[in-house]
């Protein structure tokens, strides 16, 4: 699917998630709360997406490509903390939210953003296992609305907005 009816889809699906704000919610179970908490925090998301990408590309002599990543993961994390502190959305449910007065704002979803600014350097470094990134960076996003943190406007316009950022960042890296 090319990249225009990727935005395509997503600016569609980000205009209709606003409708759809109020009416998700997504029963709850221990088991999945604990795989979630586990693998999903933003910690090991950096860890587990990033290093295990930044091994790959290492091992399979695309080393060029590491800093294109990274400089798209930085620029993903400044750029969705800028909207969040510009839009100040409150969180759906801001209780137990530790951490900087950022943390206490929904709109765009780091995690979905950060998650998704590695698809389009991914994808085209590795298409054989394109659909793993692309289940982990949904199962990501997903993990946002499982714990209620976010909208599901916040978590489309994070990846969104981290898809886009990549996808920038791989032009311009490809121009060099």
């Amino acid at each position: 699917m090319d990249n225009n009816k990727i935005y395509g889809i997503g600016i569609f699906a980000l205009l209709l998630s606003f409708v759809l704000d109020e009416f998700i919610w997504i029963p709850r179970h221990a088991a999945v709360d604990y795989v979630f908490q586990s693998v999903f925090n933003f910690l090991t998301l950096t860890v587990l997406f990033f290093a295990v990408a930044i091994v790959f590309l290492y091992k399979d002599q695309k080393a060029r490509a590491i800093m294109p990543l990274l400089f798209s993961g930085a620029a993903t994390i400044i750029i969705t903390v800028a909207i969040k502190l510009a839009v100040m959305r409150v969180r759906p449910d801001a209780t137990g939210i530790i951490g900087g007065v950022f943390f206490m704002y929904s709109f765009p979803s780091l995690h979905a953003a950060f998650a998704f600014s590695a698809l389009p350097m991914l994808n085209q470094k590795f298409r054989k296992v394109k659909w793993f990134w692309i289940v982990f960076a949904v199962t990501i996003a997903f993990s946002r609305l499982y714990f209620n943190v976010h909208y599901l406007s916040d978590v489309i316009a994070g990846g969104l907005l981290g898809y886009f950022i990549g996808d920038i960042i791989l032009k311009l890296s490809e121009k060099k």
